[in-house]
């Protein structure tokens, strides 16, 4: 999918779609490692990465369907976070979270998602989490995750790790955290989860 916004920093999405081994649609970046992030001293190995979403099986990716913003959102996301570490000289990471606004607000009418956090690719295998180009470049791949309003002050409050903990204690699985549910339960119905 060509990016339709064309800008100095173009950002291209690769699509893979369902398999029966993979059965939800996964979304990656392709043009986010042409640029090196502003990684602190001594963290050069974070300054290349392409970010990854996984869709529902049954999310429509067709260009019709597309024009639809209750669909195109998460790739609109993926492209301008894409973009972000250009256009104001910073870097993105694994634990990093992205609010939709100052007061983070759902991301379209038919979600209460308000906000994105960045994990390792829990669900690709191990040599996709990370690329090393001909040029010497490493490239890290990391997961496109979407969080309630509260879970966003959860990890704003604990850390990533909580949050991941939190999911775990629930006995959820990877897939339903990290492959996006525009309907999944808000915190408040699962508080009995987490430990404030």
């Amino acid at each position: 999918m060509a990016d339709p916004v064309q800008t100095p920093i173009g950002i291209d999405l690769l699509h893979v779609p369902p398999t029966p081994l993979l059965p939800y649609h996964t979304v990656v970046t392709l043009g986010m490692a042409d640029h090196p992030m502003s990684a602190p001293a001594g963290s050069e190995y974070m300054r290349f990465a392409e970010l990854a979403v996984h869709l529902p099986a049954e999310w429509e990716l067709d260009p019709e369907a597309l024009r639809d913003e209750r669909r195109y959102w998460p790739l609109r996301l993926l492209r301008r976070l894409a973009k972000l570490p250009v256009e104001q000289a910073t870097w993105l990471w694994i634990g990093h979270t992205i609010p939709n606004g100052e007061l983070p607000s759902p991301y379209a009418p038919d979600t209460t998602l308000a906000s994105a956090m960045l994990l390792p690719p829990l669900l690709l295998s191990p040599e996709f989490q990370e690329l090393e180009l001909k040029d010497g470049r490493l490239v890290m791949f990391h997961s496109l995750v979407f969080l309630t309003a509260d879970e966003l002050r959860l990890r704003c409050k604990s850390g990533a790790e909580a949050l991941i903990d939190a999911f775990e204690r629930g006995g959820t699985e990877p897939e339903a955290f990290m492959v996006l549910n525009k309907n999944r339960p808000a915190l408040r119905e699962r508080r009995r989860w987490f430990l404030w």
